[in-house]
């Protein structure tokens, strides 16, 4: 009884998607965002580096330097490293993005100067030992090997170049020889360029701002760590390629992996918080359309879904799912028609009812907590987003109506509009 109270109130209090927090500036520049809460000792610190994939000089090389930050400084091993972290109870993550190198790390407020030291020094003074640096290339490539085995890994690899071109930065196919065209030096000159406090911002969650920010400042506001900034860089609008159908073939495989999709506008543009609402009603989550008839209605597939990424220099729209060889010319049928009826007639209100609630539930839940709210945070920073915006979203889902997802689909998801790509067994 509770949940059916809820579906048709999405409250009037703008307070619930507000982020309360402080912002500073370190000495060199550096962006800090922190939301204080003083009674939380556990605190996540994490630095956003402009070095994601987007701008790297070759391939693979923004995920060799996050990777190989771990691996020793001039002062310390990789083992020395770990212990210094097992010690303090924290663990370092370092993920590379396509737009961002994240580096984060949970940590007691009362070990914070002497685990920002360690990460301070992983930071500036990583080696990236050759001997260390061949064993990864070498896993990589084996990895890599694996995975071009498997139809959905192959789908995933191959759209972006099919949407964005293989000339974009974001389209850009890795080769097994990409494998042997990248050694320590490109490593050590995109560490030099891309990682420092001019090219970076860092979002802190938990603890006090009065006990945190001091130690941030004495570890990462120092002169000693400038260079030149990204953070403003827009890539010049190219000449995307037309839709296209593609097949790859992938013999003695009882899968089809299928992947359809195109550009579409980011999340500053003012029509994507209704396209991501379209979205959800065509294929955003397991009472979607497309589950009910490709998985529900019809058994051609486990789990089928659609969603629209946003990117710091673009978005894209894509449907995905893994069919038997054998229905896969009828299953892409189906999801076509679906895209279509959903353009051609108005969703009833209910169906809507449901999706907004869906959608609210999860954006409610993704302001549940210090932590969650610093993920939030970082989307706004990293999107230069107005304080406002998921207050917005928040009224897009009260005031959207049918229509609107008739008229999102018509404008940016229309079937003509969208390449598509198979790869498995038989063509089509």
């Amino acid at each position: 009884m509770l949940y059916k109270k809820q579906i048709h109130g999405i409250s009037e209090d703008d307070n619930i998607v507000d982020i309360k927090h402080d912002s500073f500036n370190l000495s060199n520049g550096l962006d800090v965002y922190h939301i204080n809460k003083p009674n939380q000792d556990l605190v996540k610190i994490e630095f956003l580096f402009y070095a994601g994939s987007f701008f790297q000089p070759k391939k693979l090389i923004s995920a060799l330097t996050t990777s190989m930050l771990r691996e020793g400084t001039r002062n310390k091993t990789s083992a020395e490293i770990a212990q210094i972290m097992d010690y303090y109870g924290t663990h370092i993550n370092f993920e590379p993005q396509k737009d961002f190198i994240s580096i984060s790390l949970f940590v007691l407020e009362k070990f914070i100067e002497p685990v920002c030291i360690l990460l301070e020094e992983i930071l500036k003074e990583a080696v990236f030992p050759e001997d260390e640096l061949e064993k990864l290339l070498e896993n990589l490539k084996k990895q890599h090997i694996v995975n071009m085995e498997k139809v959905i890994n192959i789908a995933r690899m191959n759209f972006s170049s099919l949407i964005f071109g293989e000339d974009h930065p974001y389209g850009r196919l890795l080769k097994l020889s990409d494998f042997e065209n990248v050694g320590k030096n490109d490593l050590c000159d995109f560490h030099k360029k891309y990682i420092n406090a001019s090219n970076s911002f860092c979002i802190i969650a938990g603890g006090s701002s009065g006990k945190i920010i001091p130690v941030i400042e004495k570890c990462f506001g120092q002169n000693d760590w400038t260079g030149s900034s990204l953070k403003n860089y827009q890539y010049e609008n190219v000449k995307l390629p037309k839709p296209e159908k593609k097949f790859i073939h992938k013999p003695k495989v009882v899968q089809s992996a299928i992947r359809i999709g195109k550009v579409c506008p980011g999340i500053n543009h003012p029509d994507y918080n209704l396209l991501i609402i379209a979205n959800f009603v065509l294929g955003g989550f397991f009472g979607s359309r497309l589950m009910k008839k490709i998985r529900q209605e019809k058994g051609y597939t486990y789990g089928i879904n659609s969603s629209v990424v946003s990117l710091i220099n673009s978005a894209y729209f894509f449907i995905s799912t893994q069919v038997g060889v054998d229905v896969c010319k009828p299953a892409l049928n189906e999801i076509y028609k679906e895209i279509e009826l959903l353009r051609k007639e108005t969703i009833s209100k209910e169906e809507l009812d449901m999706v907004k609630n869906y959608l609210y539930g999860t954006l409610l839940r993704s302001f549940d907590g210090v932590f969650a709210q610093a993920d939030r945070l970082k989307e706004l920073v990293a999107f230069k987003l107005n304080n406002s915006y998921f207050v917005n979203l928040k009224n897009t889902l009260k005031e959207i109506n049918g229509d609107d997802i008739s008229e999102m689909l018509n404008m940016y998801l229309n079937e003509n509009s969208m390449s598509e790509l198979v790869v498995g067994e038989k063509a089509l």
